[in-house]
């Protein structure tokens, strides 16, 4: 069950007087104790929040992780024809799919640095596993970040 931001602290809020402490020093993220035997299903419930808050904490982190990898993979692997830019990732809810957006200098070589990196995906994926403890990373795509190719032409605009 997924819930939003809202519905976190609105669930947190209306359980608190169950819990004694929330902390993060648990090792799978936050761990919430309780010295009152809390109604029947408001500890679950907020036990399923602080399962969610810890979701898109490891789900963020691996996201900055494949970002700081295929920033390595592709220093390594493309050529000096162009430089390549990884600006920003979107993961699927599951985590079993990751879209990386790439900014290419120059404009002109956008074409031939995509089509390098879709043809590098099964390299790449053997480069997090081998370099990082993601030994089932997601599935990986490539794609152009056409928002940061906007914000650039933003930032021409507003300097003219």
């Amino acid at each position: 069950m997924r819930y939003t931001d809202a519905e976190k602290i609105v669930n947190l809020q209306a359980n608190k007087q169950n819990v004694d402490k929330v902390s993060d020093e648990g090792e799978f993220g936050a761990v919430v104790s309780a010295e009152n035997s809390p109604k029947p299903g408001t500890f679950s419930n907020a036990l399923e929040t602080s399962i969610e808050i810890n979701m898109s904490k490891k789900e963020e982190q691996m996201k900055q992780e494949l970002m700081h990898l295929a920033g390595q993979f592709l220093r390594a692997r493309a050529g000096h024809q162009s430089l390549i830019t990884v600006t920003r990732s979107e993961m699927s809810s599951d985590m079993k799919y990751i879209t990386l957006f790439i900014s290419v200098f120059p404009t002109t070589a956008e074409k031939k640095a995509l089509d390098f990196c879709k043809r590098e995906r099964s390299a790449f994926r053997q480069f997090v596993i081998q370099k990082s403890a993601l030994h089932f990373p997601p599935t990986i795509d490539f794609e152009i970040d056409i928002g940061e190719k906007n914000r650039q032409r933003i930032d021409e605009l507003t300097r003219e």
